[in-house]
């Protein structure tokens, strides 16, 4: 295969270092390359971000500096997978590189729908474990032990406010590649249903995988299926970059 960088972006309660067991798993020819988040991992001490747009300007950064193959997708889930979109909008605006060769939204609504549920990141430690235990919306290894969970308690709530404080602007541009969309029949949170909406961002190929028997966190539950997936997606952008080099 050609070189191909794959950006990672981490989902709620989760760092890069999620990612590490994938680089075994993925195609030769692939580099992985997990985006820390601020206040997490490698980046503990660092404060978390107050909004999607600060997140966004950080992992641009990071990507423009991690780069290193001419050609590159990202992959975000959950959170990630907005996260994912508005980094491709400020990849657009800006001109400054070129932009992906594919997109992986996995487990995540589309922007214009991104939240209409009750918002729970203002609620009480024991309400807010209460709901987001309900909703399915955290790894159940950091939701079934304590010491854990009060570790990521904040690193939670502050995921939540970035994604409940989203306000989708309306104005984006359409997504300047394939996408591909991953998610889970038992998901309560992003529906597959839900998620065939990006069909409308997407202009240049859309094509929706729903694994079955899982719920939102396929990505930990179901590993090797979502790697498949992924690696599936990467021989044919590969294939692609080989007819058009």
């Amino acid at each position: 295969m050609m070189p191909i960088d794959l950006f990672c972006i981490p989902y709620s309660g989760s760092s890069a270092t999620t990612f590490y067991k994938w680089r075994p798993k993925l195609n030769e020819g692939t580099r992985l390359v997990p985006l820390e988040l601020a206040g997490r991992g490698m980046r503990m001490r660092e404060p978390l971000y107050q909004s999607v747009e600060e997140a966004v300007s950080d992992l641009y950064e990071k990507l423009v500096k991690e780069r290193k193959s001419s050609s590159y997708v990202i992959f975000g889930h959950s959170v990630g997978g907005l996260l994912t979109f508005e980094l491709t909008q400020k990849i657009l605006a800006k001109g400054e590189i070129e932009p992906p060769s594919h997109l992986f939204f996995s487990a995540c609504r589309p922007p214009h729908s991104a939240h209409d549920e009750e918002v729970v990141h203002t609620l009480p430690n024991d309400r807010f474990m209460e709901k987001i235990f309900a909703l399915g919306g955290t790894s159940i290894d950091v939701l079934s032990n304590p010491s854990l969970m009060e570790m990521f308690l904040p690193i939670i709530r502050a995921d939540y406010r970035l994604y409940e404080t989203y306000v989708y602007p309306g104005n984006t541009r359409k997504l300047p590649c394939p996408v591909t969309i991953l998610s889970g029949d038992l998901d309560k949170l992003a529906t597959p249903e839900c998620l065939t909406e990006w069909q409308v961002h997407a202009p240049y190929g859309f094509q929706h995988k729903v694994l079955q028997d899982t719920g939102h966190f396929f990505v930990e539950d179901r590993l090797d299926d979502t790697i498949a997936s992924v690696n599936t997606v990467l021989s044919a952008v590969d294939e692609g970059l080989r007819e058009t080099s």
